[in-house]
């Protein structure tokens, strides 16, 4: 089950409305990295062809702190400006979003959870309402990110799968498309309070890129061409997955050893990108960033909070 936090105390998480087992409980922003690592042949393709991959090089300025709760696994989605927590809970035979504020955890499971299909709105009061539906007959719907001021990012598809797929922003009830042109699947997966959204869009091939839309350089309805901002990480497949005030970037960059990809985290300030893994980890996945620079990730070791050292030099 996704669950994504926001920077206000009125609003505080969103999700999708959804029931499946223990193999898929790291939410489907997880199981669609899973799914990237484990895919033999490239449900995303490992790197584009006509680059050299440059790996960046290893992060200096921050340390890691583990954050587990109680479950067999727990997956930090986000953190906000206040220090609360969203994510997953994974158990035996079953998942749980959770909510995790002042040393007290809250578990989060909509009451029509039954089908993988729906998105919905937690506010801080704890009231749990479904998302509008995007279009007639969709199959999915799947919010990434929301703000402070309520603007939620996510895709949603009418196939079967994502095979192909529609970004999107939904505020104040209306749905706007994000499009890229020639990409088969648009995820915008992160919004900051100032309105700009990274996420990442697949081609053909299904190589994946990174792409940022500044907010003054959107318009109205629709995303075009000229508005996007690429920021693929150079020959490699990237999933830009959240973005703060101050423009500070975080996700991930796959690259494929023998017949698996692999996830390693980046931070990308400015036009500067370095690699942010746990060291003792098979795989690093990095969700969110506050305002603070307070970086939620994952790793193959549970979950994690990369903090920023003082005086933190590169």
């Amino acid at each position: 089950m996704l669950a994504r936090p926001i920077q206000s105390a009125s609003l505080l998480l969103i999700s999708l409305s959804f029931s499946f087992p223990a193999a898929a409980a790291h939410g489907v922003r997880s199981s669609r990295l899973e799914a990237m690592q484990d895919a033999p042949t490239g449900a995303l393709a490992p790197q584009a062809a006509a680059q050299a991959p440059t790996v960046p090089a290893p992060d200096t300025a921050h340390f890691l702190v583990p954050f587990a709760l109680p479950a067999d696994f727990t997956t930090p989605f986000d953190i906000n400006d206040n220090g609360v927590i969203v994510g997953n809970l994974e158990f035996a035979d079953s998942s749980s979003s959770f909510v995790f504020q002042d040393g007290t955890v809250i578990q989060v499971d909509p009451p029509r959870a039954a089908g993988f299909d729906r998105g919905f709105l937690r506010t801080a009061d704890g009231t749990i309402s479904d998302l509008p539906d995007p279009v007639p007959g969709f199959t999915f719907n799947l919010p990434f990110g929301i703000n402070a001021r309520g603007a939620i990012v996510g895709s949603y598809t009418t196939g079967p799968n994502l095979g192909s797929c529609v970004g999107y922003l939904l505020r104040n009830g209306r749905y706007q498309t994000i499009d890229i042109p020639g990409a088969t699947c648009v995820f915008p997966n992160g919004i900051n309070d100032d309105g700009d959204i990274v996420g990442n869009w697949l081609d053909t091939d299904r190589f994946s890129h990174g792409f940022l839309i500044p907010a003054g350089d959107r318009d109205g309805d629709r995303s075009s061409d000229s508005r996007i901002v690429d920021i693929t990480i150079p020959g490699l497949a990237t999933v830009p997955f959240h973005i703060n005030g101050r423009g500070e970037i975080v996700g991930d960059y796959f690259i494929r050893i023998g017949r698996r990809l692999v996830g390693h985290g980046f931070v990308q300030r400015g036009s500067e990108v370095r690699t942010l893994d746990d060291p003792s980890g098979v795989f690093t996945v990095l969700t969110g960033v506050n305002d603070g620079g307070v970086i939620a990730g994952s790793s193959s070791n549970g979950g994690f909070l990369a903090i920023r050292k003082a005086r933190a030099e590169q």
